[in-house]
Formats: C-alpha cells, sequence, structure tokens
C-alpha cells in the first residue's frame, strides 16, 4: 500500500487455487450442461469436480506458489 505493507488475509481469493483456477473451469463445464435444478446442480458439480486430472490440480497448485514468491519479492 502507500502508507507501508498490507496484511494480506491467508485465504486471499487472489493467492488460492480454487478461486483464480478452479471454480472458473468447473463453472464453464457444469453450466454447458444447462442443469435445471439444484439437485442437477450438485451432480453436475461433483461429476466435473472427479474428471479434474490430478496432475491439472497440481499444476494450478504449483502457480499458486509461484505467485507467493512473486507476492513477497
Amino acid at each position: 500500500g502507500r502508507r507501508g505493507p498490507l496484511d494480506w488475509p491467508a485465504r486471499s481469493p487472489d493467492l488460492t487455487p480454487t478461486d483464480f483456477f478452479l471454480w472458473p473451469v468447473i463453472k464453464d463445464r457444469v453450466y454447458a450442461t444447462k442443469p435445471q435444478n439444484i439437485q442437477a446442480l450438485n451432480d453436475a458439480i461433483t461429476t466435473e469436480m472427479q474428471r479434474l486430472p490430478e496432475d491439472l490440480c497440481r499444476r494450478a497448485c504449483q502457480s499458486v506458489s509461484e505467485r507467493l514468491h512473486f507476492a513477497k519479492t
């Protein structure tokens, strides 16, 4: 900030894989199926979460680690 360093919340959306990566991917896939009710939405989210390749999740977490490195410098 202008007056020195700012405390950054531990779960800041700018630094968590779920907010900057996971939910946009899941959202696009889920809404492509046009769920008609809450149960269908829940089922679609569960299905898409299970379909995510482990490597993709690992790379997202690595990206957060890199962002943290740049945030510290």
